[in-house]
C-alpha cells in the first residue's frame, strides 16, 4: 500500500476483499469521502493487524474519516512448536517456544503483543514480549538455568483469557542411557559420530535430530524415549512390534514405520494428544499387520489430530505370518546377523 501514500488528493478509497494487514501507509490521507458517500475508506474483508485495528484506524477516525472495516479480536493461543523439551543445564533448549494467535474465525492474527513469563524453575528467555509476525506467530528461546528440574513458561496475549504453557526439563548430561538393541545402538552411535563402544549419555540422545535406521533387523526401541529432540525418525523394514518408547518424542514431524510387525498404534495416539500441536505431520505404516482397532479407531483419531497417516486399509491382524525356525547344536553359536538374514528371506 505504500504507493498510495503519495496520492494526497484522494478523498475516497475502496480496498475491500484483499490481503491487507497494515494500513499505516494511508493514515495520512485525507479520505473525507465524496458528496454522495461520506465513508472515505472501505477496507472490509481484510486480515487487518492488531495495530491497524487498535491504533491506525482510530487515528483516522479521530480526524473525522469514516472507515468501513471488520473488527477483529484475538481469541486463541495455539502452541506451534517447542513443547516438552529436554536440555542440559546452562544451555539453550534445541527449539524455540512458538505460539500462533488466531481470531474467532481461526485466522492468524498479526501484530498482537504476546508475553512469555517463567513461572516455575529457572532459566532466561531471549525475549519476554514479542509481537506476532505476518503469520500470526511469536517465538522466544529458553536458556536453562544452573540446576536440574523443570522450567515452566506461561504465554499470554492481549484479549485472550486462556493462556498456554511450555515446559523444558534440565537433565544430567552424564547419565548413561541403555539401548538393548545392538543394531539400534550402532545406528545411534554412527549418527552421532561416536565410537561404536562409546557410552551413550542423556546429553548424546538429546543431540539426535534425525535418525535413519531402515533394513536393520531392529526389534527393541528402548532408549529412544530419551531422544526427545528427534524431528525425523525412519525405521522401515525392521522387526518392531512395540512403539511405546516413542510416546514422549513430541518434536517428531515425520515418523516412518513401514514393513514392521506393528499391530497397535495406541501409543502414537497418546503422542499426538500429548504434544497438543501440529508437529507430527506424516506417519507411514504401510506393510504392518494392523489390528481392526488400529484401523477403525486409533488411525482416525490420529487423522483427527491433523496427522497424515499412510497405511494399508485392507491390512488385518489375522493375516498369515511366516516364521522360519532353525535349530543348532548346544555347543555352537548362530551365525552373525542370522535374524536379519532370515527376516530378509521371509520378506523377499
Amino acid at each position: 500500500m505504500s504507493p498510495l501514500a503519495r496520492l494526497k488528493k484522494l478523498t475516497w478509497l475502496r480496498l475491500a476483499s484483499n490481503n491487507i494487514s497494515d494500513v499505516s501507509p494511508i493514515v495520512g490521507l485525507n479520505l473525507t469521502g465524496t458528496e454522495w458517500d461520506s465513508t472515505g475508506l472501505y477496507i472490509e474483508q481484510n486480515p487487518l493487524s492488531y495495530v491497524s485495528i487498535n491504533t491506525h484506524i482510530p487515528a483516522m477516525q479521530a480526524r473525522g474519516i469514516e472507515v468501513a472495516f471488520d473488527p477483529r479480536v484475538p481469541t486463541t493461543l495455539v502452541k506451534v512448536s517447542g513443547i516438552a523439551q529436554h536440555g542440559g543445564i546452562n544451555s539453550a533448549v534445541p527449539f524455540p517456544f512458538v505460539v500462533e494467535v488466531r481470531d474467532k474465525q481461526n485466522l492468524a492474527f498479526a501484530g498482537v503483543p504476546v508475553r512469555f513469563t517463567i513461572t516455575g524453575g529457572g532459566g532466561r528467555l531471549s525475549a519476554t514480549t514479542v509481537t506476532t509476525d505476518a503469520t500470526g506467530q511469536a517465538a522466544t528461546q529458553l536458556r536453562m538455568g544452573p540446576t536440574l528440574g523443570t522450567t515452566i513458561v506461561r504465554v499470554t496475549a492481549a484479549h485472550i483469557l486462556k493462556p498456554v504453557q511450555f515446559t523444558a526439563t534440565a537433565i544430567p548430561r552424564s547419565t548413561p542411557v541403555p539401548v538393548p538393541d545392538a543394531t539400534l545402538r550402532a545406528r545411534i552411535t554412527e549418527t552421532l559420530r561416536k565410537p561404536p563402544d562409546a557410552t551413550l549419555t542423556a546429553a548424546d540422545m538429546l543431540k539426535l535430530r534425525a535418525l535413519i535406521a531402515n533394513d536393520a533387523g531392529i526389534h527393541d526401541l528402548t532408549g529412544l524415549q530419551h531422544a526427545s529432540n528427534l524431528t525425523i525418525l525412519s525405521l522401515n523394514n525392521n522387526r518392531i512390534s512395540d512403539v511405546s518408547p516413542l510416546v514422549g518424542l513430541t518434536q517428531l514431524t515425520t515418523l516412518a514405520l513401514r514393513d514392521n510387525w506393528i499391530s497397535t498404534v495406541s501409543p502414537l495416539v497418546d503422542l499426538a494428544q500429548l504434544r497438543a500441536s501440529t508437529n507430527l505431520r506424516m506417519l507411514y505404516l504401510q506393510g504392518n499387520p494392523l489390528s481392526d482397532t488400529a484401523i477403525s479407531t486409533h488411525i482416525p483419531r490420529l487423522q483427527g489430530e491433523g496427522v497424515d497417516v499412510r497405511f494399508d486399509k485392507d491390512s488385518t491382524q489375522s493375516a498369515y505370518k511366516v516364521r522360519l525356525i532353525y535349530f543348532r547344536p548346544r555347543d555352537r553359536q548362530p551365525p552373525p546377523n542370522i535374524n536379519v538374514k532370515m527376516d530378509q528371506l521371509i520378506k523377499d
